[in-house]
């Protein structure tokens, strides 16, 4: 199995050449840029940060084993990590990308034994949303919404399983939407503040910052006969907009390939690898 981190130069739709970066962050790694373009931060096993310009790894920092990355928020400034104990309870932290410095999560935002990683960031990191199945059994899941400065719900929003099997998901998008996820039906977009419904997009999906973007990404899990193709959607209401020509090999499809934007100046940036 290969495992790569690969640099998009690009405004979108057009592609420029990619670039391979000099020390891949390993499987799964959350990724998001700085907010001046300049830096790419990968979490996975340990965090760490190449120079877009060159690929060259400029720092790492190693976490505690068994940390998990559930978020990072798309301007590079904030992710949501996770320590367990022996009984998987899990502590929610935000840690500062740029400072390399842990706050917690309020406890009261999210149950003692919380599942996760059902934790996300807006772009901006201002706000914090939390997924669960609290709600009526025929709208059962719930993103609940809160504003990080203030410590104040903003929203919640329920919807009713949107797949008959498969994993659930969901919280709030980079540009303040709600999202609905399942692993194998994908993703369902509604308005934060009146529940409207915006769009489906495929699991293995990226939404830029503003939400006007998506990168739908090849991903074989649930059919080996589905297509490489890169996918680039409006966000704003799921409509096909064109594809990527971006080399993907085929035993890249599998587990998901995972993407970042960078909207300085619209630079993308893709992960490709499986577990």
């Amino acid at each position: 199995m290969t495992h790569r981190l690969i640099l998009l130069a690009a405004l979108l739709p057009l592609l420029a050449p990619q670039r391979d970066v000099s020390a891949p962050p390993g499987t799964n790694a959350k990724l998001a840029f700085s907010p001046d373009g300049r830096f790419l931060y990968a979490i996975g096993d340990d965090a760490m940060t190449y120079d877009v310009s060159t690929g060259r790894l400029l720092n790492r920092t190693t976490l505690k084993p068994g940390t998990e990355t559930f978020s990072i928020a798309s301007d590079g400034t904030t992710a949501i990590l996770a320590e367990r104990d022996s009984g998987q309870h899990a502590r929610l932290m935000f840690f500062d990308l740029g400072k390399h410095k842990l706050e917690s999560v309020p406890s009261a935002w999210y149950e003692p034994v919380y599942d996760g990683p059902d934790a996300a960031l807006s772009a901006d990191g201002r706000l914090f949303s939390i997924y669960s199945e609290s709600g009526s059994s025929d709208r059962p899941m719930t993103v609940t919404v809160y504003d990080r400065s203030s410590g104040k719900t903003i929203a919640k929003r329920t919807s009713e399983f949107i797949s008959a099997g498969g994993t659930f998901g969901g919280g709030i998008t980079p540009d303040g939407a709600i999202e609905f996820v399942n692993n194998r039906a994908g993703r369902k977009v509604v308005d934060l503040k009146t529940a409207r419904f915006v769009g489906r997009f495929s699991f293995a999906s990226v939404r830029s910052p503003d939400g006007r973007w998506v990168v739908e990404l090849p991903n074989r899990t649930w059919d080996d006969s589905a297509a490489k193709d890169v996918i680039i959607k409006d966000g704003r209401n799921g409509t096909v907009i064109g594809k990527l020509a971006l080399q993907i090999e085929n035993d890249e499809t599998y587990g998901s390939i995972h993407a970042a934007f960078c909207e300085y100046p619209g630079v993308s940036s893709s992960a490709a690898g499986g577990p």
